[in-house]
């Protein structure tokens, strides 16, 4: 994956979509390979600018560039011109079924649902099929809703007063978005260099561009999954437990009786606990304000909504389970709907609630991945598997991020919350801790954090996020975090490395002596997403380790690392831990962070279209074999 910075990307679109306006965008996009070849050609992919144009063109544009360029550029926009063509055959088979069989805008959220409710009722999706198939089937599925309302919005699909219900072609036209999503998601992995393409035997063989990416992969989710499952303490769970009801104590504390029916509104409580958490490294606390539309409000009241549309849902599922099912998709009122989740109907609550939905006659098909209801007018259609399939921290950051105006404390800024936990830690653990502000006189950089274990001196830069779900949320992270954290990273070595002047300054300023020392770069993140990537660079023979806050913290309290093994008879992964007894130990497996061992196969995928691209093999944890934590808490009485 190598990123190309926005403003090449921004410049580039100005003058294509004005080239494309003008007739001349072919002539347009020949002259860029033939001046600039490998730079043009990382912006053309990048900016995604194919999928904008006619499918005349661009074979144009490959009979006056064939034989011009390296067989690795050729492959790309090759592979990018068939998924293109298969794209834009998708829309028009949705547009004809849509306009063939009078569908309305309804019957497509209608019967949307219908198959969110068929799966999770029955275990099955569009056919039958095992269980893990389906399972695959449907988390995709919930990614392609954007696509949905984005062709209800494109096509301007009406609706109408009449029920909604199924109608020939409803199935066809979602399997069809199904595939045009798949294509799209590998057109995505293609143009960021997740991918190259071969060639071979009728149909594109992709493979990661990245060699080391499987392991990569597998050992990040493997840990994701694992701390998820942990990283709650006793404590926390038993609160937990009984502020949402699940649990009661009685008879001094000697019988615990848990509550079932209160199950939803604990899990409830445990997002909304997470979730707090998360915020907490970006806007502080749930008492941050924020102003919208003249009024104040608090994070906490964001978190109060949210909390009460997932114990909403919870409790539908439970519904759809009995004998009587209730429709499918509701429309109702925002009085109407505040009261149906537990909520007084205050002006300040319509309001807000106002932030948590798209809008269907105005917003943009692809801001919908982010909104848990719908609105037409006065009307909110409710679908229950749109509330629980959108990260709840994503929700709240996107709205706390562009459509209010946050007030942060003290006139500090997001991003410095997580500087402070960070630097909170090293110092309640007594590792000695630096912060070095810019000083503009001495040209002395503003460095966000420098510790010292043994002989190593760690100097970071921190960045925080919400974690990336998709392709182009990684990008987008990659280009706009990372690229800046390596540049600014790439300085500050240079400095401490090659500065004396500047460097002896810095002692002073700290007392810390960088004699006899070894200076170890690092980028701390608050998300797994990129934890172990080594596409980073000092120079040519040094990357940069990137490593979440999380398993930082994890490694430097207890020293050690966790490290997976899979089992040939189970085909899960056994967890152990590799110990960090020194500073340099530290620092080697920060540079070398995929601890995993076994057999792995990669596992391949062959799609309707004629791509085979691989995917990653499963990442289940062996429970049974994991190793208990002699450090847990007694249980709080």
């Amino acid at each position: 994956m190598r990123a190309v910075s926005q403003k090449f990307i921004d410049e580039f679109l100005k003058q294509a979509d004005c080239a494309l306006l003008e007739g001349r965008i072919v002539q347009f996009i020949v002259a860029g390979y033939e001046k600039e070849r490998d730079r043009f050609h990382d912006i053309f992919l990048q900016s995604r600018f194919m999928l904008k144009m006619d499918g005349q063109d661009i074979q144009i544009i490959f009979g006056k560039l064939r034989g011009c360029l390296s067989e690795k550029t050729w492959n790309d926009l090759v592979c990018l011109g068939w998924l293109k063509h298969f794209i834009s055959r998708c829309d028009e088979k949705i547009e004809h079924l849509i306009n063939e069989n009078n569908i309305s805008a309804q019957d497509l959220l209608y019967y949307y649902e219908k198959l969110a409710v068929k799966y999770k009722t029955e275990g099955k999706f569009f056919d039958d099929v095992p269980s893990h198939i389906a399972d695959s089937q449907f988390a995709f599925y919930e990614t392609v809703f954007g696509c949905l309302i984005d062709i209800i919005t494109r096509y301007a699909i009406p609706f109408k007063d009449t029920a909604p219900k199924e109608k020939p072609g409803l199935k066809q036209i979602m399997a069809v978005i199904l595939q045009k999503e798949s294509a799209t998601d590998i057109f995505n992995g293609i143009s960021y260099k997740f991918y190259n393409p071969n060639y071979a035997k009728n149909c594109w063989v992709l493979e990661h561009t990245c060699n080391y990416w499987t392991e990569f992969e597998l050992y990040r989710d493997l840990n994701f999954k694992y701390y998820c499952q942990h990283d709650t303490t006793l404590c926390d769970s038993i609160n937990l437990f009984e502020s949402s009801g699940f649990l009661r104590r009685e008879c001094n504390n000697e019988v615990f009786r848990f509550d079932f029916a209160k199950a939803e509104r604990y899990f409830a409580e445990l997002e909304t606990f997470k979730t707090n958490q998360m915020l907490s490294f970006l806007y502080g606390s749930a008492d941050t304000e924020f102003e919208y539309q003249g009024d104040i409000f608090k994070i906490r009241d964001l978190m109060e909504m949210v909390k009460a549309l997932s114990e909403y849902a919870g409790r539908q599922d439970e519904v759809y389970f009995g004998d009587k099912r209730p429709a499918v998709l509701k429309t109702v009122g925002s009085r109407q709907l505040l009261r149906m989740v537990g909520l007084p109907p205050t002006s300040g609550r319509k309001k807000l609630l106002e932030l948590f939905c798209f809008n269907l006659e105005e917003d943009r098909g692809y801001q919908s991945w982010n909104k848990l209801l719908f609105r037409r007018g006065e009307l909110i259609y409710l679908l229950r598997s749109r509330i629980q399939a959108p990260t709840l921290i994503k929700v709240i950051d996107k709205i706390l991020a562009n459509e209010v105006v946050v007030r942060y404390p003290e006139k500090r800024s997001r991003g410095i919350f997580f500087e402070e936990h960070i630097e909170k830690f090293f110092r309640d653990n007594a590792i000695p801790f630096w912060r070095i502000p810019r000083k503009a006189v001495k040209m002395i950089p503003e460095i966000d954090g420098i510790f010292l274990i043994d002989n190593i001196v760690f100097v970071y830069e921190a960045k925080a996020s919400i974690k990336p779900e998709n392709f182009v949320e990684a990008f987008c992270f990659l280009k706009d975090s990372l690229l800046k954290a390596e540049e600014q990273i790439r300085e500050r070595t240079h400095m401490l490395e090659n500065d004396a002047v500047r460097r002896r300054f810095i002692e002073k300023q700290t007392g810390l002596s960088f004699e006899g020392k070894i200076i170890q770069p690092l980028i701390i993140c608050n998300h797994m997403f990129f934890s172990g990537f080594k596409g980073l660079t000092i120079d040519e023979n040094r990357h940069i380790p990137i490593i979440d806050f999380i398993l930082l913290k994890k490694i430097i309290a207890e020293r050690k690392a966790p490290a997976w093994k899979l089992s040939k008879h189970t085909g899960r992964y056994r967890k152990s831990d590799q110990e960090l007894v020194s500073g340099d130990d530290i620092r080697n497996y920060l540079l070398n962070q995929i601890l995993i061992q076994g057999d792995i196969r990669i596992q391949h995928q062959l799609t309707q279209y004629g791509v085979i691209f691989p995917i990653c093999p499963p990442s289940e944890i062996d429970e049974d074999n994991l190793i208990e934590d002699s450090n847990q808490p007694d249980l709080p009485l």
